[in-house]
């Protein structure tokens, strides 16, 4: 009798639970520096503030970034109005759109922009929201780097299934116009890039910093004339050519990296154990038909793969890797790549990084935001 007493009282809780968890829907917005993406998501979330059956129903990517329009911040309209009738398709056999949150969140292609020119760009945004859809607004905004990093940290952990104490991975984020380092750390150094964040009953202390100017579009950009850093024979825009040499292309590298942005002190702060995974841009270049990486990479593996492409006279390449508009930029990028981790966060030749294609920061959003409501 109280046997069964008790399974009465223990399966009234689960159902009750199951009764009372919540579906939520959310569109969020990655405005980055070379487009804006729009991610659809759908979760379930109980009184006791459990994240249940959290799914990616879809997503739409269009380019360029929204920094492009701050010259004319009016047209804004024609090409954020895509993304909300893509919402609207997906949204509206499920749900009504009021009871749909939106965020739109920019990341340092807008950085880059005046205060000004980014509050008439988001106006417009908001007037589009309001005249087209029911959406509830969460936020439409610049987010500082180091939320950009910290969101990132959360997505990936989460979809590795190690946001506990002591079990988590670090994230590298390589973007067009900044690229993001986070883990978590017991260390008390460089406070100012440490946030305390708790996600549900978990409380972590990440170190999560964010390099502006050092994504790799920027980056290159400060060396599209430097011969070392370009195929062999590649017209560079001094009209000289490129000669290739990967080795001095990494050497010239390391003062931007080591003099100017301070990238190195992040060694210090480190956890020794920590596995880190590669995402975004470091994802794309490293499975591309140049690199054909499998699920990872090694550091010597990277040093050999940009010392042969970088050495490859320009009329090969083109003919060895056709249908590539990014070609011309693949040694600077290996190079750049191997100068990051090697020399300025101190990884060493050995080291084994993961990749990632579908960790954005955005679902990092998701979860901080149903842990925290």
């Amino acid at each position: 009798m109280r046997n069964n007493l008790i399974k009465i009282i223990l399966l009234t809780l689960f159902f009750s639970s199951a009764a009372s968890a919540k579906i939520y829907y959310s569109a969020i917005v990655d405005a980055g520096s070379s487009g804006s993406r729009i991610y659809l998501y759908q979760y379930e979330k109980s009184v006791a503030n459990d994240i249940n059956q959290l799914q990616l129903i879809a997503s739409k990517k269009v380019s360029p970034g929204i920094s492009a329009y701050a010259a004319h911040p009016a047209e804004i309209t024609s090409y954020i109005l895509p993304l909300l009738q893509f919402a609207q398709q997906h949204f509206n056999p499920l749900v009504k759109e009021d009871q749909v949150t939106f965020s739109l969140m920019a990341t340092a292609g807008m950085r880059l922009v005046s205060p000004e020119q980014q509050e008439q760009i988001y106006n417009n945004i908001k007037a589009a929201l309001q005249k087209y859809t029911y959406f509830q607004i969460k936020t439409i905004e610049t987010i500082p780097g180091q939320w950009e990093a910290i969101y990132g940290w959360v997505a990936a952990n989460y979809a590795n299934h190690s946001l506990q104490p002591n079990k988590t991975i670090g994230i590298l984020d390589m973007g067009g116009a900044s690229t993001e380092v986070a883990f978590a750390t017991s260390k008390s150094e460089d406070t100012e890039n440490i946030a305390k964040i708790q996600l549900g009953k978990n409380d972590f202390s990440v170190y999560a910093v964010s390099y502006l100017g050092l994504g790799q579009n920027q980056a290159r950009s400060q060396f599209m004339n430097n011969k070392n850093c370009f195929p062999k024979n590649y017209l560079l825009p001094d009209k000289t050519y490129a000669v290739g040499n990967y080795e001095e292309c990494v050497k010239s590298l390391n003062p931007v990296l080591k003099d100017i942005q301070d990238v190195q002190k992040i060694k210090h702060i480190m956890q020794k154990n920590t596995q880190f995974v590669a995402v975004s841009w470091f994802h794309d270049l490293l499975h591309s038909s140049i690199f054909t990486s499998s699920k990872g990479f090694t550091l010597r593996q990277l040093h050999h793969k940009g010392e042969s492409f970088c050495a490859l006279d320009w009329n090969d390449a083109q003919v060895k890797y056709a249908n590539d508009p990014a070609l011309y930029s693949t040694c600077f990028n290996l190079a750049y790549y191997y100068a990051l981790l090697k020399h300025a966060y101190d990884f060493k030749k050995d080291y084994y990084f993961n990749t990632k294609k579908d960790v954005d920061w955005a679902l990092g959003v998701v979860v901080y935001e149903a842990y925290n409501s």
